[in-house]
């Protein structure tokens, strides 16, 4: 599995995919808003330090499991932390199970286009032929949206596209 959760769709795509579509440039416009001032030396250093956790949570699992084969992954997950995940490509896969869409709800109109269009891009990448299973988010509307100005309907929205 490879997830990292509170991610945007847009993070699982690449420039190019998102540069092809109004909807994706709009994210790309948001990224680089985000970025903006940053030099070089923190992007290197951000990495550095993203490298170095995860060879620190890759080196305690490894400890964890030769000292305790049967050790359950809830129990290292307690332990050590979620693992930073790399990028997966081109890792053997035998399908796609997506479930997200909770940090899109801003954007839920342009979720059906970029949804299909990472759907596009990740078989292209591995093949064709692999299945995309969708989880569609549950029907929940979280309280303190539904007593305020915000939409408790767009995650109906994402369920649709």
């Amino acid at each position: 599995d490879c997830y990292i959760g509170g991610t945007s769709i847009s993070c699982w795509m690449s420039e190019d995919a998102l540069n092809s579509s109004e909807s994706g440039r709009a994210y790309l416009a948001r990224y680089e808003q985000a970025v903006a001032g940053k030099t070089q030396g923190q992007f290197d250093l951000e990495y550095s330090e993203w490298q170095s956790r995860s060879d620190t949570w890759n080196a305690s699992i490894a400890a964890a499991r030769e000292a305790d084969p049967d050790v359950t992954w809830d129990t290292l997950t307690q332990q050590y932390g979620e693992c930073p995940w790399p990028r997966v490509v081109p890792y053997s896969l035998a399908g796609f199970l997506w479930y997200q869409g909770e940090e899109d709800e801003p954007y839920c109109d342009s979720y059906r286009e970029l949804l299909g269009m990472m759907i596009g891009e990740w078989r292209a990448l591995w093949s064709e032929s692999l299945p995309f299973l969708i989880v569609q988010l549950p029907q929940w509307i979280d309280k303190t949206v539904d007593e305020s100005d915000g939409d408790p309907m767009l995650w109906p929205v994402l369920r649709e596209a």
